[in-house]
C-alpha cells in the first residue's frame, strides 16, 4: 500500500496560471527535471543557500550546523482551470491575488461529516478577533460555539462524509484545502476534476444552513466599486476604516511591527498595528502623496512583523490588513472588507439586524460633550445632573473574582437602577468592547447581588441619601436594572441602525443575552461638540 502524503492545493482564479500567479521579484527555478508530472503541469522550486542559525555565535555553539528554505510549486491544468499544488515554503511564493479565497473551505463544508467536525478558525471583524477551537472528539458545529452572525468562518477541519471517503479520509479547508493522498501523481488530475465539482456544489446550504449570511464578492464589476470606495477611504483618512494583521498571532513572543512604504529608509519600529502610524510612514516617505494613493501602493506596501532580532519573520501588503464596511450608491446590503477580500451581508440578514437594534434606541437626557476625554465628561455629569453618580475608573473588587469597572455613571429611577456606559467613538472594536462590558458587569453583578449593593453604597456620594443598601439589593434582586450605552458622536443622524455592521451584529448579541436576564436595555447618543480627535 501507497504512504499517504499531505497535500496543500489552491484553485487559481480563471484568469491566472502559472505565468502569472507567483509573486514578483522570487528567486525560483523553473525545473523541468521532474519525470512525473501530470499532463501540461510545471513545476517551480525553491532552493535557498544553506545558513547558519543566529543562535549558533548567540550561545557560541562549536558545532557546525546548517539550514536553508526549500519548496515547490506545481501547476496542474484540469478543465480550464489551473490548480497549484504547493509543498514546504511553497505556498508562501504565491500571488494573494491569484487564487479562489474560499476554494478550500467550500470545498469542506461540501463534504465534511456534519456531525464529525475537528477544528474551527473563526474571525470576528468587530474586534479583529480571530480564535481556533479544537476537540479531541469529533462534533458538531453547536459544540464549537460558533457565532455565525458575529463571526466569519474561516477554516473548518474533520472527517468526510463516506460518499467521498474514496478521495481522502479526512479535509481540512481555508483558502486552500489540506489533505492526505495516496494516489500516484499521475491520477492526480482525476482527482482535481473532482474537487471543482466539490467547489461548484450548493450542498454546504442544506447542511450548514445560515452559515452564510455574510457572503465573498466575486463579481469583477463590483469588487471594482468597492475597491474603488475603499481606495477613497484611505486617502480620507475615514474613520471606518481600521488597519489589523491578517493572521492569528502568538503574543506570548514579542510582536514588533514595521511598515515597508517606497522612499522611507529610517523606518521606525512600532509595538502594535495602528492606521495613523502608517500615515505617519506616508507622511515621512517624502515620495507618496495619501491623497493620491491608489491600489497597487496598497498591495505593494507591506505591514511587518519583526522577530526578536528585528528581521522580517511575516509580512502583508497593507491592502490585505485593512478592515472597512460600507455600502454601495443604490445598493441597500453592507460589504465588509477583511484580509484582502470583500464580503456582502445579507440584506434580510442586515434588516432583521436594524430592526433589533433600532427598538432600543432613545433620547439620552445627559449633557453635550466638549471634554479633554472620556473620564472628564463622566466626572462633570453629577455636577450638571444631581441624580448621576460618576463610577468611572472606580473599581469593584470582589473576593475572588477579577477588579471590575461596574459602569461610568450610575442612577436610581424609582425603583430601577440604571448603569450607563460611556464610549466616546464608533469604531467597531471599541464598540464591540462596550457592549460586552456591559454584559459582563451585570452578568456578575446578578451572580453576587447579596453583596454588590454593600460595594456600591459606599461609591455613592452624599448628596444621593435616597440610596440604601436595602433599596439597590432589592432592585438587583428583583431584576429593576437598565443598562444604557451612551455613544459620543458628531454625526447629527446617528441612530443604532448607523453604527459600523459588526458594532451593531455585537450589540444584537448583547440586547438578547440582557433580556434572558430580565435586564432593560437602551442606547442613545450624546452630542459630541468638542475639538479633540
Amino acid at each position: 500500500m501507497s504512504k499517504s502524503r499531505s497535500f496543500s492545493i489552491f484553485l487559481l482564479k480563471k484568469t491566472f496560471d502559472a505565468g502569472n500567479s507567483l509573486k514578483e521579484g522570487l528567486k525560483l527555478e523553473n525545473d523541468n527535471c521532474a519525470t512525473l508530472l501530470p499532463p501540461d503541469g510545471s513545476l517551480f522550486l525553491l532552493d535557498n543557500p544553506i545558513q547558519q542559525p543566529w543562535w549558533i555565535n548567540y550561545f557560541g555553539i562549536q558545532k557546525p550546523l546548517r539550514q536553508g528554505l526549500k519548496g515547490a510549486i506545481v501547476f496542474i491544468p484540469v478543465r480550464n482551470r489551473v490548480f497549484a499544488l504547493t509543498f514546504s515554503q511553497g505556498a508562501h511564493k504565491l500571488n494573494d491575488e491569484s487564487y479562489e479565497y474560499d476554494f478550500g473551505l467550500r470545498v469542506t463544508l461540501n463534504c465534511v461529516e456534519t456531525e464529525k467536525l475537528k477544528n474551527i478558525d473563526v474571525h470576528a471583524p468587530s474586534t479583529a478577533l480571530r480564535q481556533r477551537t479544537q476537540s479531541a472528539i469529533q462534533s458538531n458545529l453547536t459544540y464549537f460555539d460558533f457565532d455565525k452572525d458575529n463571526s466569519i468562518l474561516k477554516s473548518m477541519s474533520g472527517a468526510v462524509r463516506d460518499k467521498y471517503k474514496h478521495l481522502f479520509k479526512n479535509v481540512s479547508g481555508t483558502a486552500h484545502l489540506r489533505i492526505n493522498l495516496k494516489v500516484p501523481s499521475n491520477e492526480l488530475p482525476n482527482l482535481l476534476s473532482e474537487l471543482i465539482d466539490l467547489y461548484e456544489s450548493d450542498h454546504f446550504r442544506t447542511a450548514f444552513p445560515d452559515i452564510h449570511n455574510i457572503t465573498p464578492i466575486q463579481d469583477p464589476q463590483t469588487l471594482a466599486k468597492l475597491n474603488d470606495k475603499l481606495v477613497r477611504a484611505v486617502r480620507n483618512r475615514d474613520s471606518k476604516l481600521f488597519l489589523g494583521v491578517p493572521d492569528i498571532i502568538d503574543y506570548q513572543w514579542a510582536v514588533r511591527i514595521r511598515y515597508k512604504v517606497l522612499g522611507v529608509r529610517d523606518r521606525q519600529i512600532f509595538e502594535d498595528v495602528y492606521l495613523d502610524d502608517y500615515f505617519e510612514e506616508i507622511e515621512n516617505s517624502g515620495r507618496l502623496d495619501l491623497t493620491t494613493i491608489d491600489l497597487k501602493q496598497l498591495k505593494n506596501q507591506r505591514l511587518e512583523l519583526l522577530d526578536d532580532n528585528n528581521v522580517v519573520d511575516r509580512h502583508f501588503s497593507i491592502l490585505k490588513s485593512l478592515i472597512y464596511d460600507t455600502n454601495l450608491n443604490g445598493e441597500n446590503e453592507t460589504f465588509h472588507f477583511s484580509d484582502g477580500n470583500w464580503y456582502r451581508v445579507s440584506t434580510d440578514f442586515v434588516a432583521k439586524l436594524n430592526q433589533d437594534v433600532e427598538r432600543i434606541g432613545t433620547q439620552l437626557k445627559l449633557p453635550p460633550y466638549n471634554h479633554e476625554n472620556e473620564n472628564a465628561f463622566n466626572e462633570d455629569v453629577p455636577n450638571i445632573d444631581s441624580k448621576f453618580t460618576c463610577f468611572d475608573q472606580k473599581l469593584i473588587r470582589l473576593i475572588g473574582e477579577t477588579p471590575f469597572e461596574m459602569c461610568d455613571l450610575f442612577c436610581l429611577e424609582k425603583d430601577q437602577v440604571n448603569f450607563y456606559h460611556v464610549k466616546r467613538s464608533t469604531r467597531s472594536a471599541g464598540l464591540s468592547h462596550l457592549f460586552n462590558q456591559g454584559v459582563n458587569s451585570i452578568e456578575l453583578m446578578i451572580r453576587v447581588d447579596s453583596c454588590m449593593a454593600d460595594k456600591i453604597i459606599p461609591l455613592i456620594q452624599s448628596k444621593t441619601s435616597d440610596f440604601t443598601v436595602e433599596k439597590v439589593s432589592s432592585s438587583l434582586q428583583n431584576r429593576q436594572i437598565k443598562v444604557v450605552f451612551a455613544i459620543v458622536s458628531k454625526r447629527k443622524d446617528a441612530t443604532p441602525k448607523n453604527l459600523p455592521l459588526f458594532s451593531r451584529i455585537s450589540l444584537r448579541r448583547a440586547i438578547q443575552i440582557l433580556q434572558l436576564m430580565n435586564v432593560d436595555i437602551e442606547l442613545g447618543f450624546i452630542e459630541d461638540k468638542s475639538s479633540h480627535q
